[in-house]
């Protein structure tokens, strides 16, 4: 059942869920009758419902214990999937703003336990002898493997015996052993889960062998789930484990959390964490001699407060542990608007964003600045001023990594396809193929906001066989501009310098080579040097500055009164670089940057070609170049993005509306196939049967509906007379039309037109001087309503959506005021009608 992070005693969680309850001024209410109002209240990012109506001695909500049976979870699964199904449409992005900014307060509210008995769940029964821990993660970005590795590095520290495995390394996890299991999940798309998280999954149905329910029967276990509340179907995957591992009689030991990236995942990965370690402490064995080298380790670390008024300039920073034993606020209404304020403006903010890009982009600087290192700006220093102590300070995260540089130099820059170490394995992340750039066109025109590419591949001799909507990874360097310059800042030299790197303990290396690689590799292959850091990444580098001033800065940054200076670093979009140009005495060891950065992470495209000719596939993709402002003097810093400008760098910058062949040039770039969770594929019985599609894109979402339409086409030409018709709705939302405009494809679906693959094309334009009848994809759905909800519900058409978040969010919502319309139904049954549609028949592609 879903657990609380809310202290779980008696003297506290009862009495404080009660006076919330009955606190005249709730958070939220639904518009319903008194007597089966619903409130929404919780601590971990799940929603909790507490439905009077539930009560059949009493029409008033009279609070039950908070332990969770597990005889209640189909009880309490059942309330939920009710309360998600009765939020009207126009409701969903309300509601999903009002569970990040409740969850942020309840975590600010919440203290951290000082009890084990607070946060581990039925562990009573269990005796001191479990032997290890196994650390499952299933990560699309590498920000769940990050964790996942520093907690099993940790706990070997801290002495416990600890593995950890890919979610898809089912075979290989010791499932037998008597251990305990940590997973720690992110969230894909609008509710998938990770793609090396598919074998896991697959093994956990029934019938599977082992047979799961016998493996993990009493077989105790934790979950920490990562997501972004901005999406209809939050932490989705940790959810749904979660549930699973219920059903097959695991023992859940440790409330499971779910992080939201929307307010920051540290508040909730951070406190969970730290309940980890209690609850291994209370039911592992380890070794002691470990465990007191690492109890040593903890008090020569800094703490969670500092005195300012202590002199800073001996590097002794005195802590302590400034958390009461009562943390929670005095108004948790005042703290929750507090920070669902925050919440609203951030998503307005990501809303806006095209239009941000776009007003900002007319007045951008020389593009070459983009890695000059500019300072952050620092705001709310007149809190730090007026400060005396900061308190609730970031954890410094224990290192991990131990770094050795050679005499050996290397004068060149060794590819990655040689540097990796798996080329014997099949195509993946780190065995990648290397294609060929052949040719290279421009498809939009002078007037588009952004200039649009499409890439043609050489695939010869690789051995891939692509379907049609298959997506694929690049992975795409570190600008060898920014790297020089950090190479420069951090003092390493010409960076040609070979290290060797061994971890600390038996844990697994962030990343490993089959050489040792340089300075200059390591930061231009395998660093994320463009995301903002956590909070405890400042916390070191404060231990690595000599200047007063900037370590307090550094301190305030990851402390409770510095909170929003460090929400507002986000919207400056700074680089390590920009970083360490603000704090200039800061001179922290190179083996950090690889122990708190996290690994750079491969970018994905959808192939924009048919796959009957499987040596060369295409893909469409965006130049992204835009301008955030630089607070400091006022102008726009140029931001560029990571593979795309690095594609059109390798290709010539071109402009041209043909295609140009750049084959002589022997370009190479590493790809590999992705093995999706959830495949955006052609229905399997397509060439046989009349089945409808509808095709729902905006922008460079096109791509993977052309290789559809290739498909189809090219299967009509080479087999006419056993070809299928079918109704194909293609729907397209850009903002300029013509032929200067940005309107993709525009001759390829003009021929599809014309040999009856496409039987119904409506163009969506909503900029320019002739926008079209309808401005956005919804208004087009809206508007032949009838049309298209008839091919759904009469004829089982598949329905397709690929595009941006906000534009997937307002087609499921337009389809949901449809259904409503059309079936003179409430919102709980569309509903209802459109999750039948999942199987196979609705699919999204952000």
């Amino acid at each position: 059942m879903t657990q609380e992070l809310i202290p779980q005693d008696s003297n506290t969680s009862t009495n404080s869920i009660d006076s919330f309850i009955n606190n005249s001024d709730h958070l939220y209410c639904s518009p319903t009758p008194s007597s089966h109002r619903m409130f929404l209240y919780g601590a971990n990012p799940d929603i909790r419902i507490l439905n009077p109506s539930l009560n059949s001695t009493n029409n008033h909500y009279k609070p039950k214990a908070r332990t969770a049976q597990p005889s209640d979870t189909a009880k309490a699964f059942r309330i939920i999937d009710n309360l998600l199904l009765s939020l009207a449409p126009t409701n969903y992005s309300i509601e999903n703003r009002l569970r990040a900014s409740w969850n942020l307060a309840m975590v600010k509210a919440t203290p951290r336990p000082t009890s084990i008995d607070r946060v581990v769940h039925s562990v009573s029964s269990m005796s001191l002898g479990i032997d290890s821990i196994v650390v499952i993660y299933a990560s699309q970005t590498g920000t769940a493997e990050a964790i996942a590795r520093h907690i099993h590095g940790e706990a070997l520290l801290r002495g416990f015996q600890s593995y950890c495995f890919q979610a898809n390394d089912v075979n290989r996890i010791p499932w037998l052993e008597n251990n305990m299991l940590v997973f720690v999940s992110s969230t894909t798309g609008d509710g998938h889960h990770p793609d090396n998280s598919n074998l896991l999954w697959k093994w956990l149905r029934p019938g599977s062998t082992p047979n799961p329910a016998t493996v993990l029967a009493g077989k105790p276990y934790t979950i920490l789930g990562l997501g972004d509340s901005n999406y209809t179907n939050f932490c989705t995957p940790a959810k749904r484990l979660d549930r699973r591992l219920i059903q097959l009689g695991a023992k859940s030991v440790l409330a499971k959390a779910l992080a939201d990236a929307s307010v920051g995942i540290e508040s909730v990965v951070d406190p969970w964490i730290e309940n980890l370690w209690l609850v291994l402490n209370s039911i592992l064995t380890r070794d002691h001699l470990k465990a007191a080298a690492f109890a040593k380790l903890l008090v020569n670390q800094a703490g969670s407060s500092v005195d300012l008024n202590k002199d800073f300039a001996s590097n002794d920073i005195t802590t302590s542990n400034a958390r009461t034993q009562s943390g929670r606020p005095r108004s948790f209404v005042r703290l929750a608007r507090q920070s669902f304020a925050a919440s609203t403006a951030q998503l307005a903010a990501t809303s806006n964003q095209n239009d941000v890009h776009d007003s900002v982009k007319a007045n951008l600087v020389n593009p070459n600045d983009c890695y000059s290192g500019r300072p952050m700006h620092l705001s709310h220093m007149d809190v730090l001023a007026s400060s005396s102590k900061l308190t609730g300070l970031a954890k410094a995260p224990v290192q991990l990594v131990d770094l050795l540089a050679s005499e050996n130099t290397r004068d060149y820059l060794m590819p990655i396809n040689q540097l990796l170490p798996c080329l014997d394995q099949p195509p993946s992340h780190n065995a990648p193929l290397m294609a060929k750039i052949s040719n290279v066109r421009c498809l939009t025109g002078q007037i588009a906001t952004d200039r649009v590419l499409e890439i043609e591949l050489d695939l010869t001799g690789l051995n891939w066989n692509y379907a049609a909507g298959d997506a694929f990874g690049i992975l795409a360097p570190n600008p060898s501009d920014l790297v020089q310059r950090l190479i420069e800042r951090l003092n390493l030299g010409s960076g040609n310098q070979i290290v060797e790197l061994s971890p600390k303990q038996k844990s697994d290396l962030p990343f490993t080579t089959a050489t040792p690689p340089t300075y200059t590799e390591i930061l231009t292959y395998f660093i994320e040097l463009h995301a903002l850091p956590k909070k405890s990444f400042f916390r070191l580098l404060a231990e690595y500055t000599t200047n007063v001033d900037e370590k307090k800065q550094l301190l305030f940054l990851c402390s409770t009164q510095g909170s929003e200076s460090f929400k507002n670093l986000r919207a400056q979009q700074p680089n390590i670089l920009d970083i360490l140009s603000t704090f200039k005495s800061c001179s922290p060891p190179f083996s950090i940057l690889i122990d708190c950065l996290g690994c750079l992470q491969p970018r994905f495209y959808s192939a924009a070609s048919s796959p009957i000719e499987r040596a060369r596939i295409r893909f469409a993709f965006n130049v992204v170049s835009y301008g955030v402002n630089d607070p400091c003097t006022n102008t726009p810093k140029p931001m560029r993005g990571l593979c795309s400008s690095w594609l059109d760098s390798l290709t010539g910058y071109t402009t041209c509306r043909s295609w140009v062949d750049v084959s002589m040039n022997d370009v190479y770039i590493p790809i590999f196939p992705r093995v999706a969770a959830s495949a955006f594929h052609l229905p399997k019985d397509i060439q046989h049967s009349p089945i409808p599609l509808i095709l729902i894109a905006s922008g460079t979402g096109i791509s993977p509906f052309i290789s559809f339409l290739e498909s189809l086409a090219e299967a009509k030409r080479l087999h006419p007379t056993a070809y299928t018709p079918r109704p194909v709705w293609l729907i397209h939302g850009h903002r300029f039309d013509g032929d200067e405009g940005d309107s993709l494809y525009h001759s390829e679906i003009q021929s599809y037109i014309s040999c009856g693959i496409v039987t119904e094309f409506v163009e969506c334009v909503s900029r320019g001087e002739h926008p079209s009848i309808h401005s956005y994809v919804q208004d087009a759905v809206w508007a032949n309503r009838k049309s298209i909800w008839e091919l759904v519900d009469a004829h089982n058409a598949c329905l397709y959506i690929c595009g941006s978040l906000a534009m997937g969010k307002g087609i499921h919502d337009m389809l949901i005021k449809v259904i409503m319309d059309l079936k003179n139904v409430g919102s709980v049954e569309a509903v209802r009608v459109l999750n039948e549609l999942s199987d196979g028949r609705y699919l999204l592609f952000f």
